[in-house]
């Protein structure tokens, strides 16, 4: 057995192979500091400035605040939003979020109103392995290794032997071969395309921690499939809970997963969540257990109550902006400098490729693309000092740029804001302008919709960037609309293909080949068929035959490198997709009850909450000794 012999994609990949691969050497990396004291008992790693886009760190105050004596009644509960939670305060971790849609479904599988911020995938759902884009580290956690076969046909899993659901029942391979199986043999539940390449996948005979996986033709990347990369990775269900009930139907209500928290309950009207620790959890055994008791998820309301907030210590991620931060910052000693990275999710543009009859025409979206004046967005719409414009449909992480065609970009142009190039190119494949309308060849006005999860506000970068698109589409006559659905909704209406164009993210980090392997023919479903791959509904053989090239060799195969560049100009020929803006995050954390979270210089982990990365900020927090008292 082979075991991972390409570069990176080692079963164990160290953080020099990650930075490696990602064009970083020793001399990229920065090492800044917060304020406060930082863990003895987890070193900081190093962060990699080139991947994340880390902005140059702000002085923190020059010493904490003395710690208050705790009142001898400190309560044993606190409120938030009306709703009770059973722990003192300074044993829950309290965090914002995005409107909550629905509290009752668990089920990432079928279509329905699952939400991925709740939580579940964050700290109740665990994956086999993390990529931390911060460290530089693939971490091995559900998983121990993988091996693969000399032809990559065969690829074998190797799983921890102590992990346990949250009801004491092992995760075994049995688990693993039984979610996929059933993915494998209903298309459609949402699953990987992966699927329809493998002949079979079992757990050893002779091993319950060892699921094997025989694919029809050699997949040397196959393996990554597992690991946890952007908000979430593959999921893996408890068979003994499954494989008694219909996957279509099952509301997975109250979740069970491997992970240090369970669900404790949700409350719609207020908008909180709450997770409890799973005081049984398996990763005690190794020295990872949470600090919180509690975590608590809560939408705070109106942004002006940010600065008030913040005076009280509702809430340990910081609630107020950078700007504000900065004005201010001489007031709350606690609130640690800012940390900036760019998500790995650029804002992007969604064709369906197959909605007749202008969309199915490349050259109509290329023509779209045009339109897209994307350094009025990143200056305009973003708070300074703005946002990078995106390179290409994924973020300009320094690994991603080996897969960019220049030659290319100028060749089809869809990356430059052109309208006059973009009503030549409309004008070539027989549409024209009567008056202020555009009609295409058969003399129709073009009419098309845009939608998008993005908050309709001037300061939402989806919903801001489709009101300035409609304005340039108005100007070449098309008549186009823009409407608002929640995530959910919107991702439902992606599978069926009930969209013209969408305003969302697409994130994509490690391989070029993974954006492209979800736009092939073999995934490609009529317009009222679910497709949860290939959303775009392109269908393309010529790109498809040079994608099949890649999926069958080593990421550093030599003939790789001419492959990827063939991949990159068919793509932007057929642009069902295509990148805008990058998005910066800032972060800062409030250490009144907790110390070492996240903040500039300490972020050891994603930053963002709706990561299941943030998971391990749970495991790296310790109490600051402060009490909430009847007068704080």
């Amino acid at each position: 057995m082979t075991k991972g012999n390409a570069p990176f994609w080692s079963q164990r990949a160290t953080r020099r192979q990650f930075l490696g691969v990602l064009g970083l050497g020793a001399g990229s990396l920065v090492l800044s500091s917060c304020g406060a004291p930082k863990s003895t008992a987890t070193p900081l790693p190093t962060v990699p400035e080139a991947v994340m886009g880390l902005r140059t760190a702000t002085p923190a105050p020059t010493a904490p605040p003395v710690l208050p004596t705790p009142a001898a009644d400190v309560p044993t509960s606190f409120k938030i939003n009306g709703v009770t939670v059973p722990c003192k305060r300074s044993e829950a971790y309290v965090g914002s979020a995005t409107p909550y849609v629905q509290y009752d479904v668990f089920n990432p599988f079928a279509p329905g109103l699952h939400d991925y911020t709740i939580g579940y995938q964050q700290y109740c759902h665990e994956y086999l392995w993390y990529v931390n884009y911060m460290t530089g580290e693939v971490v091995p956690w559900l998983a121990e290794r993988h091996e693969y076969s000399d032809d990559y046909k065969t690829l074998r899993l190797i799983l921890r032997k102590d992990v346990e659901w949250a009801d004491g029942v092992p995760f075994t391979a049995e688990d693993i071969a039984f979610t996929m199986n059933m993915l494998k043999n209903d298309r459609t539940l949402v699953g990987p395309a992966d699927v329809d390449a493998w002949d079979s996948i079992y757990a050893d005979p002779n091993d319950p921690f060892t699921c094997v996986i025989e694919m029809k033709e050699p997949r040397p990347r196959q393996h990554t499939l597992w690991w946890c990369k952007v908000t979430s990775g593959q999921w893996i269900m408890p068979k003994h809970i499954w494989e008694n009930v219909d996957p279509h139907t099952f509301t997975n209500n109250p979740p069970l997963g491997t992970g240090p928290y369970k669900w404790y309950g949700g409350y719609l009207e207020q908008q909180v969540v709450l997770w409890e620790r799973n005081e049984n959890y398996w990763g005690k055994k190794i020295g990872r257990f949470p600090a919180p008791k509690f975590l608590v998820g809560a939408k705070y309301g109106d942004p002006e109550m940010a600065l008030e907030l913040t005076r009280k210590h509702v809430f340990d991620t910081a609630q107020i902006s950078y700007q504000v931060w900065l004005e201010h910052k001489d007031e709350f000693p606690t609130i640690q400098p800012f940390g900036f990275y760019n998500d790995a999710c650029v804002r992007s543009y969604f064709f369906n490729c197959a909605k007749g009859p202008h969309l199915t025409k490349p050259e109509f979206r290329r023509a779209i693309c045009m339109l897209m004046n994307r350094e009025k967005w990143a200056t305009k719409i973003y708070p300074p000092p703005g946002a990078p414009v995106a390179k290409g449909p994924w973020p300009g992480y320094a690994n991603m740029d080996q897969f960019i065609n220049e030659e290319a970009k100028r060749k089809w142009g869809t990356y430059e804001y052109n309208p006059t190039r973009a009503m030549e190119l409309l004008t070539e494949i027989g549409y024209v302008k009567d008056g202020s309308v555009l009609k295409d060849p058969d003399g129709n006005p073009v009419v098309l919709r845009i939608d998008t999860p993005g908050s309709p506000n001037a300061g939402d970068i989806q919903w801001a960037s489709a009101l300035d698109l409609m304005t340039e589409m108005a100007a070449l006559g098309i008549d186009a609309s823009l409407k608002h659905f929640d995530s959910p909704v919107n991702n439902e209406m992606m599978y069926m293909g009930d969209f013209d164009i969408v305003s969302r993210w697409r994130c994509q980090t490690l391989d070029a080949v993974d954006e492209y392997a979800t736009l092939m023919c073999k995934d490609f479903k009529p317009i009222g068929e679910r497709s949860t791959t290939n959303r775009e509904r392109l269908c393309d053989e010529e790109f498809d035959a040079v994608v099949n090239k890649l999926l069958k060799i080593e990421p550093a195969a030599p003939e790789a490198h001419d492959l990827y560049m063939e991949a990159f100009d068919h793509y932007l020929r057929l642009s069902p997709t295509t990148g805008t803006v990058e998005t910066p995050v800032g972060t800062s954390s409030d250490w009144w009850y907790w110390e070492n979270n996240l903040c500039d210089g300490n972020l050891y982990t994603v930053p963002g909450a709706h990561w299941p990365q943030y998971m391990f900020v749970f495991f790296n927090i310790r109490p600051s000794g402060r009490e909430e008292t009847s007068t704080s």
